[in-house]
């Protein structure tokens, strides 16, 4: 029998074809010229005996071994927190609450005047009549309750303000100016004079079926059109409880151009910024 052959019958041993045994892989070895690998033959015998032994062990254990055996440190935890694991966990309540940003209750957003353009392109009294032109079209005042609502901060980063200025029809009017925060941005004060002009709109007895918010706030109307900053969701709740029980639209206006509903409600936004003034942080969207 050639050597071929004999390492031929060696690796089909290996595979598992059991075409032989340890011992007679020995007795072939033993047979051969080359003695000096009869000990490293002896050797893989003891090998092959222990790896059959352990194998045979594995197949009449399946299921009994844990996949994962547990460590010293696992067995401390578990006494430990023995009344915690005999302990039936409670279950969660699921969240049946419809996120504001699912939610299609929420206002219509206008982010545009008709004919009003950039402002270094047009001068204010022209910007002033085509705004008022369209609020008189589009909201007139038997119809429709205008809010006029603005923010300011000093220096843009501290000691905020919110100004509300609200026309109902019939002629009554009402103010409101309320500090925002020692550390607030223009954006932010903005966001709460809308917040708190929605709030007071819901729990007024006044307010009509339509209401309309008029703002300069071009960047908080944006960011509530694409619903991608989080800290505008009580605002965005607020709108959308408000959308539930009347019609109401968001309108941009342009700032600076003696708008007398936007003067009124800056006026009383700086007033809120002289107001005491909680000390909350601003973030860093802000």
């Amino acid at each position: 029998e050639t050597n071929v052959a004999k390492i031929s019958c060696f690796s089909d041993w290996l595979r598992g074809t059991n075409c032989a045994s340890p011992d007679q892989l020995l007795a072939m070895a033993e047979d051969t010229t080359e003695k000096r690998h009869v000990a490293d033959v002896r050797k893989f015998q003891s090998f092959s005996r222990l790896y059959l032994f352990l194998k045979e062990g594995l197949k009449s254990s399946i299921g009994k071994i844990p996949m994962y055996p547990r460590n010293y440190e696992t067995r401390i935890l578990e006494r430990q927190s023995r009344d915690i694991l005999e302990s039936n966990p409670k279950e969660i309540p699921r969240c049946l609450a419809v996120p504001p940003w699912s939610d299609n209750t929420l206002p219509s957003i206008c982010t545009c005047v008709p004919r009003v353009g950039p402002k270094d392109s047009q001068c204010s009294p022209e910007r002033k009549s085509h705004t008022l032109e369209h609020i008189n079209n589009q909201y007139p005042k038997e119809l429709w309750t205008r809010v006029y609502t603005d923010g300011s901060a000093d220096d843009a980063v501290r000691n905020g303000g919110a100004g509300v200025y609200i026309q109902y029809p019939g002629g009554r009017e009402e103010k409101i100016c309320l500090a925002t925060g020692l550390y607030s941005s223009n954006y932010k004060a903005e966001a709460v004079a809308l917040k708190s002009a929605a709030v007071h709109i819901e729990t007024s007895a006044q307010a009509p079926h339509h209401v309309v918010f008029l703002t300069d706030a071009l960047s908080v109307l944006q960011a509530l059109q694409t619903n991608k900053d989080s800290e505008l969701n009580d605002l965005t709740s607020t709108l959308s409880s408000l959308s539930r029980s009347h019609a109401v639209t968001l309108q941009w206006i342009p700032s600076h151009c003696n708008l007398p509903g936007n003067d009124i409600a800056d006026t009383l936004a700086k007033e809120g910024s002289t107001k005491e003034q909680e000390d909350r942080s601003t973030t860093y969207s802000e």
